[in-house]
């Protein structure tokens, strides 16, 4: 055999799945907010940077301070620490807390240890 079982069913899975995303198009577009970017029919991540690199290159035009930041909340294998990730983002100067859509995912600050 010239194919590890793995590497077959990689492919073929793949496959599937890219099948399947299509199928559920109509459905994705029913309940998918504009700041989707990711399994969003004829969205990627290249639309996710033009839309950062622009409003940054604006800012910049305007002389207007930002600032901005990127965690996942969670991972499979690798969650975050999400008190160290609210300790950097204090030592930073960016605000203690965050929206209420961020609130209901994390859970609050005081709520861990």
């Amino acid at each position: 055999m010239s194919y590890r079982p793995l590497t077959i069913s990689a492919s073929i899975y793949r496959s599937w799945a890219s099948l399947r995303l299509e199928d559920m198009e109509e459905w994705i577009r029913s309940w998918a907010l504009p700041e989707m970017f990711a399994g969003v029919p004829g969205k990627g991540a290249n639309d996710a940077w033009y839309e950062v690199l622009t409003t940054i290159e604006e800012h910049q035009l305007e002389q207007q301070p930002f600032c901005g930041g990127v965690a996942d909340i969670a991972k499979f294998f690798d969650p975050l620490r999400r008190l160290l990730v609210y300790k950097v983002a204090e030592a930073a100067g960016m605000p203690t807390w965050g929206p209420p859509s961020v609130q209901g995912l994390c859970g609050k600050p005081d709520d861990l240890q």
